[in-house]
């Protein structure tokens, strides 16, 4: 996709047409976690069932993987592993759209007279910062989905996406959507921090 973008600069005879705007850049990671998100929601739906078995009533008991998609897939039918991927697309193609976007911003500013330069520190900063803002607006449509993926398959609470939003609200007000955020933003910013700053570093090494 940034190829492409590339393209249609050289085309419009930009100067720079390696250096996407603003919106290309947030196309370009939106059409990334469009992409994503058909891999993300069943792998994400197994992932949940998994952890909760055995809880709250659960009587699922998957002896793994392949036995829950199995399992899953032979009762409920194959569309059920996508529970919750109307969800679980909104929520990816906004992460993706703000994390690549801010990310080359914020890289861009940081080391805009020192490009050489690009300390791990800073770098480590930048990915940190990165993951908050990507999570601050998603997180809601995180918890709408997970939510749904948790629900019962024989005898769904929510029906759809706009019906698990309007009844976590109505059932638990605005802080409903924002249950276990502290940790998600402790994750974030260790595990994105330490993944640009490392990717950033390993990059440079390899095309030095």
């Amino acid at each position: 996709m940034k190829g492409l973008m590339t393209t249609k600069n050289k085309k419009a005879n930009i100067s720079s047409p390696e250096k996407l705007t603003l919106g290309q850049y947030f196309v370009c990671g939106g059409v990334a976690g469009f992409a994503n998100s058909f891999f993300a929601a069943p792998i994400e739906h197994i992932r949940i069932r998994m952890q909760l078995q055995g809880q709250f009533n659960s009587k699922t008991n998957f002896t793994g993987s392949y036995n829950a998609v199995n399992s899953i897939v032979r009762h409920y039918g194959l569309l059920s592993l996508y529970r919750g991927f109307v969800a679980t697309m909104t929520r990816d193609i906004l992460a993706f759209a703000i994390f690549f976007c801010s990310y080359e911003v914020l890289k861009e500013k940081a080391f805009e007279h020192n490009q050489g330069n690009k300390n791990l520190p800073m770098l480590i900063a930048i990915g940190s910062l990165t993951g908050i803002l990507l999570w601050v607006p998603s997180y809601p449509i995180d918890v709408v989905k997970t939510k749904m993926q948790a629900d019962d398959l024989k005898n769904p609470e929510f029906k759809h996406t706009y019906d698990a939003v309007r009844k976590i609200y109505r059932n638990e007000q605005l802080q409903g959507f924002f249950k276990g955020f502290t940790p998600c933003m402790i994750r974030a910013i260790f595990v994105l921090g330490a993944t640009v700053g490392f990717y950033e570093l390993s990059h440079g090494a390899i095309v030095s």
